[in-house]
């Protein structure tokens, strides 16, 4: 990813924070809802893609004031799921 998709990905993920507050779910859900916000050209359908670009922009979007929990909920059908509070 280009400096610039970075600052895109991140000020697109901030601002989709801040609206909800806090945002709960996997990261295919945020994939999805992440998506419609972005330029066509920097849209993913992979999620397993999609977590790359997520890591490589976490630390950016923390240091703006965004909280970022990865976690596994219990039982059979258990999730990976990701939390963000603004």
């Amino acid at each position: 990813m280009t400096r610039e998709e970075k600052i895109e990905l991140r000020d697109r993920l901030v601002k989709f924070v801040e609206e909800k507050n806090t945002w709960e779910g996997t990261v295919s859900q945020l994939m999805r809802s992440i998506n419609s916000r972005l330029p066509k050209n920097m849209r993913t359908v992979s999620p397993s893609y999609f977590r790359v670009r997520l890591n490589e922009v976490l630390s950016s979007v923390r240091s703006k004031g965004v909280s970022v929990k990865f976690f596994q909920t219990s039982g059979s059908n258990s999730k990976k799921m990701v939390r963000f509070t603004a």
